[in-house]
């Protein structure tokens, strides 16, 4: 959980920072799911508000606020699915 709070957040929207966001946010999801909250009967699959609100944070401000104005139009709260969507398109863009 240390590692998913200490990314960085991204000061600029470049393709190279916004991968390693979410390829690591991802890799420490998996960990944890994998490991750490199986062990502690924790599912991770509840976790969509947190990592939506953890991830966006890091966002660079502007794209953060294109995410927020995106995120509105969902008729459910965002999930990390809808999130690591709109950053793969960015990257992909």
């Amino acid at each position: 959980m240390h590692h998913l709070f200490s990314l960085p957040a991204s000061q600029q929207e470049s393709a190279i920072t916004l991968k390693t966001l979410i390829d690591c946010t991802n890799k420490h999801v998996r960990a944890l799911q994998a490991r750490a909250l199986q062990a502690l009967g924790r599912p991770a699959k509840y976790w969509d508000d947190i990592l939506v609100h953890l991830v966006s944070t890091k966002l660079p401000p502007e794209m953060r606020k294109t995410w927020e104005i995106e995120s509105t139009s969902y008729v459910n709260f965002p999930t990390w699915h809808n999130l690591g969507e709109f950053i793969e398109n960015r990257v992909n863009a």
